[in-house]
């Protein structure tokens, strides 16, 4: 915050729009880009971690829209004591939108999450 108060004050000084703009983009790419990769290391990925009754679907999908490779579980809700699948499915930060949007396509009711993974390595990813 107090980033954007500095940049939007140079605008009156140096009267000049396009030096903003810069300084609005480098603030926003040090910030996002280059502190994730400080904090979660350069290998850094996501984990989608999805819930659904259709597994095998899932993971059709996932991998004809998204190209990557989905781990299937099955199990047991807890509170419907009704047949789950658990699917893991590791990609990266710009490719979780296309994860997500696969899983919407397939089953509304489905459970998302997505957390960070500090390293992922194996096929597609970079290896150990």
């Amino acid at each position: 915050m107090i980033d954007l108060a500095v940049i939007l004050l140079g605008w009156p000084v140096f009267g000049d729009v396009d030096a903003v703009l810069y300084g609005l983009i480098a603030t926003f790419l040090a910030s996002v880009v280059v502190i994730d990769k400080v904090l979660y290391g350069i290998r850094a990925g996501t984990l989608a971690i999805i819930i659904t009754s259709d597994g095998k679907k899932m993971a059709k999908v996932i991998r004809e829209n998204a190209d990557r490779g989905v781990t299937l579980i099955e199990a047991i809700g807890g509170y419907t004591g009704q047949q789950k699948s658990v699917l893991l499915c590791a990609c990266s930060k710009s490719e979780a939108y296309t994860v997500q949007e696969a899983v919407r396509k397939t089953d509304e009711t489905a459970f998302l999450m997505f957390t960070e993974t500090s390293e992922v390595f194996g096929e597609g990813f970079k290896h150990p």
